[in-house]
């Protein structure tokens, strides 16, 4: 998340053109659609990359305008300039680590509560002494001459 930030604070702007969908099988055998873009950089270059994030169905047509950012000093290094496109793997991150978040919190949370307490005794209804002290008798005994 930290470096798609500093990436979008540092790179440039262009207007760039969806040339081609670029299929690819996923493990469950469906095609994921990845978006072709071509873009000229500030001196003039033209540049062609491809989208990071794919979808089912495509995100976006052939010759579909898009803002795109890239880095001035790797103008191939570039992004399509959408929500999704920047931050999809930050958010999937994200949800995973709250995932796991909560169900240590909550099995902390269960460990916590299943400890045994320790118990005070209530000095209200505590039962008398069984042994007490004996009273001891001071006797002064002095001689009476």
């Amino acid at each position: 998340m930290l470096d798609t930030r500093s990436d979008i604070a540092r790179a440039d702007k262009a207007d760039g053109t969806v040339i081609d969908l670029l299929g690819e099988r996923d493990s469950d055998g469906d095609m994921i659609y990845y978006p072709r873009v071509r873009y000229v950089t500030r001196s003039g270059n033209p540049v062609e990359f491809m989208g990071s994030v794919g979808s089912r169905p495509a995100a976006f047509d052939v010759g579909e305008p898009v803002a795109v950012l890239y880095d001035p000093a790797e103008p191939e290094e570039a992004h399509i300039d959408s929500f999704f496109q920047l931050w999809f793997a930050a958010l999937i991150l994200g949800v995973i680590g709250l995932v796991f978040a909560v169900i240590g919190g909550g099995g902390a949370l269960a460990a916590l509560r299943a400890r045994p307490r320790p118990t005070t005794p209530d000095l209200r209804t505590r039962p008398a002494d069984p042994d007490p002290a004996p009273a001891v008798r001071v006797v002064d005994r002095t001689s009476r001459d």
